[in-house]
């Protein structure tokens, strides 16, 4: 630990890595005994001095005979934010589960051959207020994929954290504690997935939803579907003063239409 230095004068894990003389990485390990097994997302406050000599920062979480690890690029220097998220987290050897957390890894990786440092402040495991669900019942994985990373980098530049969760982790429960969930391309719901979502908004949580309009989604938003038409639309346009920050006009590129009366 040290008190003081370039981060400010705080109290840090200071993380020295000698990479004059390592050949791959630096790595600290804590015993810990945690139950993260309820948390889809998290961040790490951590101070970058030379991002240069550093390739990839990857924390790791091990439970039993095996780790979760999840990595990502230092391009900037002194303090941010680093978020990971669990669904993007590598399996190595066979972790007992996340339930079953019993070590944290902290590891940069070299790419200069100097010598620098990090430091760390703060690291927590959190629910994100938002959520958006990933369709895994589909056949069309690609516009899926694309979909949701679409959305999730739009929201980024409005820094809205964002944690992204399969379908199956829906039926699991796993939206609770969360204020709204964004359903960017999921035409093939379960049954358990629509009950989830029903507890989900009887219980103040919000729903974003776009392309498709199930009957049971389509009362949740208060709508219904009372058609449907092929056209070649430019854009949509919004005539209503109540709704804060509402646009004027939103780009419409799609060669159809849901039509939509109140329910």
């Amino acid at each position: 630990m040290a008190a003081s230095g370039p981060w400010g004068d705080e109290r840090v894990m200071k993380l020295p890595c000698d990479f004059s003389v390592q050949t791959e990485r630096s790595y600290w390990d804590r015993n810990v005994t945690l139950d993260l097994s309820g948390y889809r997302q998290f961040a790490l406050e951590i101070f970058v001095s030379d991002p240069g000599a550093v390739s990839r920062f990857t924390i790791y979480f091990r439970s039993g005979s095996g780790w979760y690890g999840n990595g990502v690029s230092l391009t900037s220097p002194g303090w941010q934010t680093l978020y990971f998220s669990r669904r993007d987290f590598s399996v190595e050897g066979t972790p007992a589960g996340w339930e079953q957390i019993d070590g944290i890894r902290l590891s940069p990786w070299k790419e200069a051959a100097r010598d620098t440092f990090l430091a760390v402040r703060q690291l927590r495991a959190f629910v994100p207020t938002v959520f958006i669900v990933r369709d895994t019942h589909t056949a069309d994985d690609r516009t899926v994929d694309r979909t949701t990373k679409l959305i999730a980098t739009w929201l980024g530049r409005y820094n809205v954290l964002a944690g992204t969760i399969d379908d199956v982790d829906v039926e699991n429960g796993y939206l609770q504690g969360s204020g709204m969930a964004i359903l960017p391309y999921n035409s093939t719901l379960s049954d358990a997935s629509l009950a989830q979502l029903e507890q989900y908004v009887a219980a103040g949580g919000k729903l974003m939803v776009f392309y498709s309009l199930p009957e049971r989604i389509a009362t949740l938003l208060g709508i219904q579907n009372v058609g449907w038409t092929q056209g070649d639309f430019a854009a949509y346009s919004f005539n209503d003063d109540v709704i804060q920050y509402l646009p004027a006009r939103v780009q419409q590129a799609s060669w159809n239409i849901t039509i939509a009366a109140a329910g």
